[in-house]
């Protein structure tokens, strides 16, 4: 139990990590046109050099050439900044339907937990593959409706990694390494917020459907 909760603070801080990025990439792209402006002024100029280090000092900055922006929350776009990138670096086909109000009303704690976790597990059954004749695809659904949050997460997956222990789904990384508490924590999150969740395998899909209760009004 203290090294699951000592994973979930790592996770957690880790996600904080990831928003200040988000958060710092949309303030450069907001920037852009100032930068352009300097860009225009130095080549008038002639001064090539100063032009050269100006950009290279923004190629360094930009991290992602795609939007940044997915749903307007800002936990939930700054998650999937991250996950479309190693997405799109393993060369996995990611399929997003998200439709989520700015102010979502799950804690910012258990909505990187439950998200995060997920996607992570998905990239991870893409990447551990070993029929390269089937296609790496990741399917997500994140969706705000009728006062609850569906997060639907599924991903073409090899049946020869998919573990079940005690009629529950486990993690089939490698063995002496600190996992398999992703599943857990996600789990931990869902259960807190008097949620509900379903995980499951059939036809080279690995599904987790979760369904999240919110506060708002029906009005």
């Amino acid at each position: 139990m203290e090294t699951a909760n000592q994973q979930l603070q790592l996770q957690q801080y880790y996600y904080g990590e990831l928003q200040e990025n988000y958060k710092a990439n949309r303030g450069l792209w907001h920037d852009m046109r100032n930068n352009l402006l300097t860009i225009r002024g130095g080549l008038e100029a002639g001064n090539c050099q100063e032009v050269k280090k100006h950009v290279d000092n923004l190629l360094a900055e930009v991290e992602h050439p795609a939007a940044l922006h997915y749903s307007g929350n800002p936990i939930v776009d700054s998650l999937l900044f991250d996950k479309v990138r190693k997405a799109e670096k393993n060369k996995i086909k990611l399929k997003m339907e998200i439709r989520v109000q700015e102010n979502l009303e799950v804690p910012t704690e258990d909505i990187s937990t439950i998200l995060g976790n997920a996607m992570d597990n998905a990239l991870e059954g893409c990447l551990r593959h070993t029929d390269s004749n089937i296609e790496k695809v990741i399917d997500l659904q994140l969706i705000e409706e009728k006062n609850h949050l569906l997060v639907y997460i599924k991903n073409t997956a090899d049946d020869g990694e998919i573990n079940l222990h005690k009629e529950k789904y486990v993690s089939s990384k490698r063995k002496g390494t600190d996992t398999g508490f992703g599943i857990y924590n996600m789990e931990k999150a869902v259960l807190k917020n008097g949620g509900n969740i379903k995980i499951g395998f059939q036809n080279g899909w690995f599904e987790v459907k979760i369904l999240l209760p919110l506060n708002r009004s029906l009005h």
